[in-house]
């Protein structure tokens, strides 16, 4: 289902709903901002209760992802919406991380639409466990850790580029990754470099710019 499709498909429901012009509105408002996934905390928060959600999945035209997830159409998910999916279902503060989050910002050579979804969440987060989503729990991740605007919600650069190198299987798959960055002028080596400073983490950057 293309993105012209999920807005008639979100229109024909809405009517069917019989809205109010402001709940119409916000949920309108919503789903265009998430890719028409949402949370059933943000639909109850517009006025949408559990009954009206099992109405819409029973009637075909919503389906349920996980325990939080509500995607507004009956379509295969496309990777936006599978990002929103990961992060809504672990939580407020969990991010996309990793070469996922890398993705995001533009990274490519290491990703496809098949590929696990990494996402990251403080220590003490309860972990929901879907297909095709990992969840990594860091206890040196908080707010700041975020881009302060990028939807969905997502690691800064370095910070993903340094958790995916550290979450690799191989440290020559981790440096292919941070010079893979460099390259494609996505940050610098020296970024990196200082990038790897929290205790416990090996500082792999130099030895990927000698190598």
């Amino acid at each position: 289902m293309d993105s012209s499709d999920r807005i008639w498909a979100r229109l024909a429901t809405m009517r069917t709903m019989a809205l109010t012009p402001e709940m119409a509105r916000e949920l309108d408002e919503l789903a265009r901002r998430q890719d028409d996934v949402v949370s059933r905390r943000q639909l109850n928060g517009v006025g949408i209760g559990h009954d009206r959600v099992r109405s819409e999945v029973r009637a075909r035209r919503w389906r349920i992802v996980g325990p939080q997830a509500v995607v507004l159409h009956r379509g295969t998910l496309t990777e936006p919406q599978l990002w929103w999916v990961a992060v809504l279902s672990n939580g407020k503060g969990a991010a996309l991380a990793g070469l996922t989050a890398a993705a995001g910002y533009g990274l490519v050579g290491f990703t496809s639409a098949s590929d696990t979804v990494h996402v990251v969440v403080a220590n003490g987060t309860r972990i929901r466990r879907l297909p095709r989503i990992r969840v990594h729990v860091s206890r040196r991740f908080g707010s700041t850790d975020v881009h302060p605007a990028r939807q969905p919600p997502r690691t800064t650069l370095d910070r993903s580029l340094v958790d995916a190198a550290v979450w690799s299987k191989s440290s020559r798959k981790a440096c292919a990754i941070l010079v893979s960055a460099v390259q494609q002028r996505l940050t610098t080596a020296s970024r990196c470099a200082e990038s790897f400073t929290p205790p416990g983490v090996f500082d792999m950057a130099p030895f990927c710019w000698r190598s």
